[in-house]
């Protein structure tokens, strides 16, 4: 996926945050030695793209003030906003 990325905008990402969302020692020094900063999230926004979009609103409605929310969108021919 970097290569894609960097392909497409002339950048290598430098975040880089697990698909389950699990930080462990090895995460990290894996990340490390690989250029990549650890993310992580406090706030799910569409729990995977499953949350409808009551869900979603909600979701981001309750975060605060230095909450990071994490949201992307795998499905755009669904449900819209």
């Amino acid at each position: 996926m970097q290569e894609k990325i960097k392909a497409l905008t002339g950048l290598k990402p430098s975040f880089y945050r697990p698909s389950t969302a699990n930080i462990d020692d090895i995460c990290v020094d894996v990340a490390a030695r690989l250029g990549y900063k650890i993310t992580g999230f406090s706030i799910n926004g569409d729990h995977g793209a499953t949350a409808n979009r009551d869900k979603v609103r909600s979701f981001l409605l309750s975060a605060e003030h230095g909450d990071i929310v994490l949201m992307y969108f795998n499905h755009p021919e669904g449900e819209t906003f």
